[in-house]
């Protein structure tokens, strides 16, 4: 199936832009996906980059983890960094000052952290 999402490729986490790569068992993939035997006790489809790591073995599977956890941590550092930026300025850090979105029409369309007014609640 023709891939209409961005993501990491479900085999190998390398990034797979929108329009590129396909979209199977519900993730996206930088190419179609092969059979691939006799490697190690493991026998299931994957790409040829995530084959090329499995020849390389242990190290070159752990130098992509831990490139992978070393941007989580940049996002998360990020995500920190703005929340700290809301709280400063006395928002809520959950719907950043806006206080509803329709976003949250299944429960109420109203932010639950400072319900609904957008200003960061004394405590929180």
């Amino acid at each position: 199936m023709i891939n209409k999402y961005a993501g990491r490729c479900g085999s190998c986490l390398n990034i797979v832009e929108a329009g590129e790569g396909i979209y199977e068992y519900g993730n996206v993939y930088c190419q179609e996906l092969t059979e691939r035997e006799g490697l190690t006790d493991r026998n299931w489809p994957m790409c040829d980059a995530a084959y090329a790591l499995e020849l390389k073995g242990e190290p070159a599977r752990a130098a992509v983890k831990q490139d992978w956890l070393n941007r989580n941590r940049m996002q998360h550092d990020k995500m920190q960094e703005i929340k700290l930026n809301l709280k400063a300025q006395g928002l809520c850090v959950r719907c950043g000052g806006a206080g509803r979105s329709d976003m949250w029409k299944d429960t109420g369309y109203v932010c639950y952290q400072c319900e609904g007014t957008g200003k960061a609640k004394a405590g929180a």
